[in-house]
């Protein structure tokens, strides 16, 4: 799992923490368990919810699990909670490095 505390500088013009923030939490989550010769060539991301930053507001936490690993591409699902609450769900695709 990754876990980020999010700062006034991961927020949008509306407060809330940006969708890229959220998207590189969960590809990173991803890629940890996909392991270092992988290289994601596509995520789609699902924002249910906006993340909050704040005094009194908890972390970020990302969390993945690989469907798919292959020789030569992967698939992974990764969700990123905050507290409790659902705020995104993401299907990140990979390519596999061969080692020689």
């Amino acid at each position: 799992d990754l876990y980020l505390m999010p700062l006034a500088q991961h927020t949008n013009a509306l407060g809330t923490v940006h969708l890229a923030v959220l998207t590189a939490l969960g590809e990173g989550a991803a890629w940890l368990v996909m392991g270092e010769n992988s290289i994601p060539t596509s995520v789609v991301s699902h924002f249910l919810r906006p993340a909050k930053v704040g005094e009194g507001e908890e972390g970020l936490r990302a969390h993945a699990t690989v469907v798919h690993q292959g020789r030569s591409s992967g698939l992974a699902d990764a969700t990123v909670v905050q507290g409790e609450k659902l705020i995104a769900t993401l299907r990140i695709s990979f390519f596999m490095i061969r080692s020689e």
